[in-house]
């Protein structure tokens, strides 16, 4: 819509001061959203790395209204000044089987991104069957042989 001429008139004669602050291209909001997401996501990593505690997770899988498996993280931890907060890390596709050793695999992933793989606590999930295989697959990759997990996922 921004690159529409006509909206951009309408846009103009609503606020005569819009022009400096409306993008001329539909590829100038992506990447507005891309930054953006990208410092926050820094300042969660930093925030993660910091804790005081150990990083907990909520994870849960769920098919999307279309057929997309979706994996969601939230980390619980204690930040640096003592208090109790939580921060969604990730809201991604899982390619694939739902299979535990999939799950984990994409688990370990989001671990890794955020520099977390020392701080990781509890997993607190659904009583769904591959959540147990996906605890046991990722006490494998991080306790026992990292090369499991580059066995899984490569």
């Amino acid at each position: 819509m921004v690159e529409i001429e006509e909206f951009r008139a309408l846009l103009l004669y609503l606020n005569p001061h819009i022009d400096t602050f409306l993008p001329s291209s539909h590829s100038t909001i992506r990447q507005w959203v891309i930054r953006t997401y990208e410092a926050e996501k820094s300042q969660v990593q930093v925030k993660l790395q910091c804790a005081l505690s150990k990083v907990h997770f909520t994870v849960d899988l769920w098919t999307s209204p279309n057929s997309l498996a979706i994996l969601g993280m939230i980390a619980h931890y204690v930040s640096e000044m003592g208090v109790l907060q939580q921060s969604v890390v990730a809201v991604k596709e899982l390619d694939g089987a739902h299979s535990g050793e999939n799950q984990a695999c994409c688990v370990m992933e989001v671990i890794n991104d955020y520099g977390i793989d020392l701080k990781v606590g509890y997993f607190v999930m659904d009583n769904a069957s591959n959540n147990d295989t996906m605890i046991e697959a990722l006490s494998i990759c991080m306790y026992i042989n990292t090369s499991y997990f580059n066995h899984l996922c490569c």
